[in-house]
């Protein structure tokens, strides 16, 4: 998790995605002891990367093998650089 946390915080420091929201797709919630929940991420990755530099960002738990969650998050994604447009 310290590798995910340190990729995340050098990519979210980029100067060109200043402002870009974030999908973190929480994967494997179908296999037990593997899939960590939303807050477990927040609190490893760290909420200093994403509002460093101004990343709307959202947790999506699901599973990608059995289609759960996917939709939820990709919508969440759209919506979100929807509004980015008017902003």
């Amino acid at each position: 998790m310290h590798l995910s946390r340190a990729k995340a915080e050098h990519v979210l420091s980029s100067k060109d995605l200043v402002g870009v929201p974030v999908l973190v797709f929480a994967n494997k919630q179908d296999q037990a002891g593997v899939g960590l929940g939303a807050g477990a991420i927040e609190s490893k990755v760290g909420k200093d990367a994403f509002v460093l530099n101004h990343h709307e960002y959202h947790i999506q738990t699901g599973s990608a093998l059995e289609g759960y969650g996917v939709s939820d998050g990709i919508a969440w994604l759209l919506n979100a650089m929807k509004s980015m447009r008017y902003a």
